[in-house]
């Protein structure tokens, strides 16, 4: 008689941080490179928003930021990979969006964290 084995499933992580930070930590990139990333991924879904916004085919969208159909197709799809935060900032200025970057120290009680960068949309009109 031979004895099967049952297969063991692990519970998978409750939300989509969880898994992201499993994926990262397997990864191994550093706290660096994670801040640049959710970055480039904020940037991009503003950018994806300002397409849908105004209405654009991929195609038109291209034509009016000078590039290929496929790297739009990219952006739309929240891949930024190949763009630097500089070109994504670009985008978002030639979809007529204003981009405010303001710098200010951490709280008192939070003197020992590092600094961050995200990004907050204000509501389009």
């Amino acid at each position: 008689m031979q004895r099967t084995r049952r297969a063991t499933v692990a519970k998978p992580p409750k939300s989509f941080q969880a898994i992201r930070e499993k994926v990262l930590a397997d990864l191994d990139f550093s706290e660096k490179e994670v801040a640049q990333a959710d970055f480039r991924v904020a940037l991009t879904l503003q950018i994806h928003q300002r397409i849908r916004q105004l209405g654009l085919t991929q195609a038109q969208a291209a034509q009016k930021l000078g590039l290929k159909q496929p790297h739009v197709s990219k952006l739309m799809d929240a891949r930024p990979g190949g763009f630097s935060i500089e070109r994504l900032l670009l985008i978002l200025s030639a979809l007529d969006v204003n981009i405010d970057i303001v710098v200010r120290p951490n709280p008192p009680r939070e003197k020992l964290r590092r600094g961050e960068v995200r990004v907050v949309a204000a509501p389009m009109e």
